[in-house]
């Protein structure tokens, strides 16, 4: 199997976009992740990968914790600072998240050139519903 063929198959899933956190030792650090979804009601738990060479790994298994908000549309320009592609003016906490999560690390494992996180999800914060962003084909999108 080719890299590029299997790039292109995933760039045509649709994704929503999230912004990942975690603190330690007065240390903090985000990423934007794409790859996150739920994966148990009971208990509750959520998955993501994170590439094996984020800042934020190292920091987010030493804090054995993470934060997830859920963005949504016009949030574009946080997507893309959190990603390491643009300079949005904003704190981790003014993010207008869809929801946020607050999760405590239950369980990790290797997964390539990522590492799959697991969490257990011990606070829902709800924000403001509006619109899904939604990373399809290499580009944020919004639904119609």
């Amino acid at each position: 199997m080719k890299q590029q063929a299997f790039k292109e198959a995933m760039a045509r899933f649709a994704s929503g976009v999230t912004v990942v956190s975690a603190a330690h030792r007065g240390e903090e650090r985000a990423a934007t992740v794409s790859s996150f979804a739920s994966c148990s009601l009971e208990p509750p738990l959520v998955c993501f990968a994170l590439d094996l060479r984020a800042k934020l790994l190292p920091l987010l298994l030493a804090a054995k914790a993470f934060e997830v908000r859920i963005l949504g549309e016009g949030d574009e320009a946080i997507a893309d600072h959190f990603a390491g592609r643009g300079k949005a003016d904003v704190g981790l906490s003014a993010i207008p998240a869809l929801a946020h999560l607050r999760c405590r690390l239950w369980a990790n494992y290797p997964g390539g050139d990522h590492q799959l996180l697991v969490g257990e999800v011990e606070e829902v914060h709800l924000g403001a519903l509006r619109g899904p962003l939604v990373y399809w084909h290499r580009a944020y999108r919004r639904l119609a």
